[in-house]
């Protein structure tokens, strides 16, 4: 397991959902900017169905009540960890909805990553469980290859599918220490009180508990693809550096 030298440029990371990047890579992203270097956070759908879809819940809060929630906790979430909140771009497309339009999010995804112009993007994998994360891999991936110049691809993890571990997936799988950044971490899961918290009448108990699972010292990243090319435009694959 090994860990990139990054060269300095732009970030883009894409999380499926609001939380997903604090989740998945909250400790990198929290390196990452007290290094210095610019990070965009796009969030592709609204997270609107989390009380409707696993509490069968649609009022109090409804759907659209979620969704504001949401996103004043990714906003908050991310700010602690050191992202400025003009840096994060909401998409606003239906949660659970991403496989149903691939096509249609690829092209929206396509001219923030030419004006963005990152030499680095992380998306969830498709290895996750999720249909929304395994759909956001395909969405991003496609976008990279059409854009396709000097971009660093590698996918962070969040719950994979059931049998599945970072050590059993196919390709290499990255390691990052957070742990000088893991207060920041912790600071920033909990936020999250849609989960954490207990928001309507109906509901018999939070979501969640806690989320200890992602406060693991390191964060792992499955390179699967890389979109480098070295200047003269002939492809470069990645081959990695020490871990760190």
């Amino acid at each position: 397991m090994r860990t990139p030298t990054h060269p300095d440029g732009t970030i883009l990371l894409f999380a499926p959902h609001p939380d997903d990047e604090t989740l998945g890579c909250g400790g990198y992203l929290a390196k990452r900017l007290d290094e210095g270097r610019t990070v965009f956070v796009v969030v592709l759908t609204m997270g609107e169905k989390l009380f409707s879809k696993v509490l069968n819940i649609f009022e109090h809060p409804s759907p659209g009540e979620v969704c504001a929630i949401r996103r004043d906790e990714t906003i908050r979430a991310t700010g602690i960890l050191g992202l400025a909140k003009e840096n994060i771009i909401f998409l606003d497309y239906e949660d659970g909805s991403l496989a149903d339009q691939v096509d249609t999010v690829v092209e929206r995804i396509v001219p923030i990553l030419q004006e963005k112009n990152p030499v680095e993007v992380l998306c969830t994998s498709e290895h996750e469980g999720h249909s929304d994360h395994r759909a956001a891999c395909q969405i991003v991936r496609r976008a990279c290859e059409r854009v396709g110049t000097g971009i660093l691809f590698r996918n962070y993890i969040t719950s994979l599918r059931a049998g599945l571990s970072p050590e059993n997936l196919p390709g290499t799988v990255e390691v990052v220490d957070i742990r000088k950044y893991l207060p920041l971490k912790r600071q920033a899961l909990a936020q999250f009180r849609a989960h954490l918290d207990i928001l309507s009448p109906r509901q018999p108990q939070p979501i969640a508990t806690n989320f200890d699972n992602y406060l693991d010292p390191e964060e792992r990243f499955l390179v699967t693809r890389d979109y480098a090319f070295p200047a003269t435009g002939a492809r470069e694959k990645w081959r990695g550096a020490p871990r760190v």
